[in-house]
């Protein structure tokens, strides 16, 4: 949890953030991809979990996110949630 509780922070300073898993792999620069069209104009980009279609949180990359905006606030709720499951879990709820 603090990774995305670091994450929230940075992006609610209005600052970008790549975030990626620890056995991830770059095979190439991604601001090369990240910088350019169509992706330049989006302020969250995750990647895909194989032909599943949801997001995973593997690869996620925060640009030009409002402070208060949609992209702060879903980071923020994540932190929310993740310890309000940790603290059922723990509660034995």
């Amino acid at each position: 949890m603090p990774r995305w509780h670091t994450a929230a922070r940075i992006v609610r300073q209005g600052l970008n953030m790549l975030t990626m898993d620890a056995e991830g792999h770059l095979s190439d620069d991604p601001y090369a991809y990240l910088k350019a069209s169509p992706l330049q104009t989006a302020h969250l980009v995750t990647m895909t979990h194989g032909g599943w279609g949801g997001m995973t949180a593997g690869f996620v990359y925060v640009q030009n996110a409002a402070v208060n905006g949609p992209v702060a606030w879903a980071l923020t709720e994540t932190v929310y949630r993740v310890r309000a499951l940790h603290y059922c879990t723990l509660a034995g709820q």
